[in-house]
């Protein structure tokens, strides 16, 4: 029987509907036991606009009442979580002969040795939604609100976790949404009314962090990497600011490899509309042209999120040894516009017509995007006794670790472990990335053989490396 619980936090009503949110009990194509429970559905974070966020919550397969417990938080801005469940470090990954109807088990799931969260955020984002359209115009500030909103009612629907240790973690774009959500969880603690969060840290990939510092970090990459012409990059250097590149970069202009010519068209257009609107220097025009020959002619025909990767050829064979699924993300927005699988998941209306796997609807702040959030970095590592691991897929070229380093550096934190190899047996003892130890509890490091979304193609290597931080706090 349906029924509803209602809790009064933080001065708004939080409805925590128990109908959409436990359990699953099995999901269409994949045929067997699910591997631990799930839970799927909403909390409402707004009950004046309707404002609700769907998740799935997956329990450790290990040790759910003492395994740490993780907030999962895919970029963007405006894309679904649901890539981390189904794509990346989920129990399930797409079974590539089933063309987006079939699920095969993740031998390498997080979800092995953490219970995780998978947070579709902010609102307008996969099958969160509201009932004001305007709520689809948002940005960094809100997100976290809402984020952290949502932890409350999960933890008040979920009481048996509120005790365990807990870290958010996230990709791309989540270089925002992590951080600015442990500042909020951070000053939220102590404060009457609030169910006391246990934080214990970060983790954040390939992540979007300080655009002043990084966005030609990222051009740099695309030319030592010597998939641009050095008249391409001398023109980008000398004509672009890095507000410029911002845009291109976050609004995946660079996608060349999944873009008909009709839809580049369209990105040309809108990015010189974005720079009339924001009133951008008129070397912007000169910059894009630059950026539009790199990203969409020189190297458009390989994924820019892994450029040594091959793509996506449906019907050609998928799943040969040691090669990962490179269909997936295209099979994972079939499979999830079943009706079947949203009535699994306890999706209910109001609902949007489709799910994208990045949103059509949302509109983010682009003064957000352009804004560094390095202070929180810098916050955390010197006033707080949070662990903090930054790692980057040495395959990504859209947030790559030639501009992580930059901003790392301006952190000016002390190294106590130079760079090192660690090691994890994936075909033998071989070596899965290159790590540094800071002082005060940070980590960076390198995932070898990964692109932007670290756990799609190394998903070994990426559990280790999420199983010995959780344990050690370094690599």
């Amino acid at each position: 029987m349906a029924f509803f619980a209602s809790f009064l936090i933080l001065g708004v009503t939080i409805l925590a509907a128990a109908v959409a949110a436990r359990p699953v009990t099995s999901l269409p194509g994949f045929n067997q036991a699910l591997p631990s429970a799930v839970d799927a559905g909403y909390i409402t974070v707004d009950p004046t606009n309707d404002r609700r966020l769907f998740y799935v919550f997956v329990e450790s397969q290990r040790n759910p009442s003492t395994d740490p417990l993780v907030l999962w938080l895919n970029g963007g801005p405006g894309c679904s979580s649901l890539f981390g469940l189904f794509t990346e470090q989920g129990p399930f990954s797409m079974n590539f002969a089933s063309n987006g109807t079939g699920l095969d088990l993740n031998p390498y799931s997080w979800t092995t040795v953490a219970n995780v969260i998978y947070l579709e955020s902010p609102a307008g984002v996969g099958f969160s939604t509201s009932n004001v359209t305007t709520d689809y115009t948002t940005g960094d500030y809100r997100t976290a609100a809402d984020s952290y909103t949502f932890l409350q009612g999960f933890l008040i629907m979920f009481p048996q976790f509120q005790r365990n240790d807990f870290w958010v973690a996230g990709e791309s774009y989540g270089g925002h949404y992590v951080p600015e959500l442990v500042q909020k969880i951070l000053n939220e603690k102590g404060n009457s009314g609030r169910i006391p969060i246990n934080l214990k840290g970060m983790m954040a990939g390939n992540p979007w962090t300080d655009p002043y510092h990084e966005a030609f970090g990222v051009v740099e990459n695309w030319w030592n990497r010597a998939i641009m012409a050095e008249a391409t990059y001398n023109t980008i250097r000398s004509t672009c600011t890095y507000r410029d590149i911002t845009y291109w970069i976050v609004n995946n202009v660079t996608a060349g490899v999944y873009l008909s010519p009709e839809v580049r068209a369209a990105r040309w257009e809108h990015a010189l509309t974005h720079q009339k609107r924001n009133r951008l220097p008129e070397t912007s025009s000169e910059c894009f042209a630059a950026l539009q020959e790199a990203s969409l002619v020189q190297f458009g025909a390989v994924d820019i999120e892994g450029v040594y990767f091959d793509v996506c050829n449906p019907g050609t064979r998928g799943d040969l040894p040691y090669q990962p699924n490179w269909c997936a993300a295209n099979q994972m927005q079939t499979y999830l516009n079943i009706p079947a699988v949203q009535q699994a998941l306890h999706v209910s209306a109001p609902v949007p017509p489709m799910w994208y796997s990045c949103s059509p609807w949302v509109n983010y702040s682009f003064e957000d995007t352009t804004r560094s959030v390095e202070h929180i970095y810098r916050h955390v590592t010197t006033s707080t006794d949070l662990h903090v691991l930054v790692y980057s897929g040495d395959n990504d070229a859209i947030v790559p670790y030639t501009g992580t380093r930059k901003w790392l550096r301006v952190l000016n934190r002390t190294i106590v472990d130079d760079v090192h190899e660690w090691f994890v047996d994936t075909n033998g003892m071989q070596v899965g990335g290159w790590a540094i130890n800071y002082a005060e509890r940070l980590t960076f490091t390198t995932v070898r053989g990964a692109g932007h979304m670290v756990p799609f193609a190394q998903p070994q290597r990426a559990l280790h490396m999420f199983k010995t931080f959780l344990e050690k706090g370094k690599l």
